[in-house]
């Protein structure tokens, strides 16, 4: 475990670049967030695509990708969670935060996972499937 600069502990190392030298690299995060633009209607739309758990442990990794796009993008965001094994309320407060920046920039954001998936599960199971667009692909998204 390593310590903060005051010598508390910290749970996870910080996920930096310099992280790649830490004892935890970031292969061994389980977690891969890839980000991909598309062109939708003369816009471009960011797409995340993540695989793995998206948890206490991982969401930073999510936020870390997600938050350039909040702030310098300009068209929708679609985030494809259809390769999420597991999504803990980390993961869902990334989601929402996420949602509520866009809107309140006036874009769009829709979310995608498996109707028969845990994510999906968990959506239903808090309300979310009403409140946010979410769709069963990517492309439908």
């Amino acid at each position: 475990m390593s310590r903060t600069s005051q010598g508390a502990p910290r749970l996870h190392p910080p996920l930096t670049a310099a992280s790649q030298t830490s004892p935890l690299a970031l292969s061994d995060i389980p977690l891969s967030v890839r980000l991909v633009a598309a062109k939708d209607r003369n816009r471009k739309t960011a797409v995340l695509s993540l695989c793995g758990e998206l948890d206490l442990g991982t969401a930073p990794v999510l936020l870390d990708v997600l938050q350039p796009v909040l702030e310098r993008g300009t068209g929708p965001v679609v985030i494809d969670l259809s390769e999420v094994t597991f999504m803990d309320s980390s993961g869902v407060h990334v989601v929402v935060e996420a949602a509520r920046s866009l809107h309140a920039q006036n874009r769009r954001l829709a979310i995608a996972c498996r109707e028969d998936g845990q994510v999906h599960r968990i959506l239903d199971l808090i309300g979310l499937l009403n409140v946010l667009s979410v769709h069963s692909s990517r492309e439908s998204a």
